[in-house]
């Protein structure tokens, strides 16, 4: 346990001296979570927004996400959660080797979108075969998803 509170310190203590960066780019959360958006693309999706999409239900999905990560029988590959005022930035760090390339982290996207298309939902709409991942983050109300590794490299996907 002290180990955790030392760990969590440590990393505060970097953000905050990181945080000067990303204040000066005009995002908060680029030097802070992750390094300098190094490359962008743009993803068109199938799906639309939810109109009960709303901050309170993307913070679930962070929750359950998150919950089912830590009931692994082994560490997390990675960590999700939302930021921004209404909580319409997903942010996706990688935190081991799994994650030290964008090609790796791509894999565990699409490793997400064979999850998202066993839901229940992209099962109801009909959309198992065509939704992604980034479809469903689409239908929650995210506008960008960053991938990471936490420390060389950020990739931004602009949904829309």
């Amino acid at each position: 346990m002290r180990r955790l509170a030392a760990l969590i310190v440590a990393a505060a203590l970097a953000g905050c001296a990181q945080m000067q960066a990303g204040a000066e780019t005009g995002n908060r959360h680029e030097g802070y979570y992750y390094p300098t958006v190094s490359s962008t693309e743009f993803y068109k999706p199938r799906a639309q927004a939810l109109e009960d999409s709303d901050r309170a239900r993307r913070l679930g999905f962070v929750a359950v996400m998150l919950a089912q990560q830590l009931e692994l029988p082994y560490p997390p590959s990675y960590m999700l959660f939302a930021k921004g005022d209404q909580a319409e930035k997903m942010i996706i760090i990688g935190l081991g080797e799994d994650f030290d390339t964008i090609y790796r982290a791509r894999a565990h996207m699409a490793a997400l979108t064979t999850i998202a298309r066993q839901s229940p939902l992209f099962q109801d709409l009909g959309t198992e075969e065509s939704f992604t991942f980034y479809d469903l983050a689409e239908m929650l109300g995210f506008r960008e998803i960053v991938l990471s590794d936490g420390k060389t490299y950020a990739h931004r996907i602009r949904l829309r």
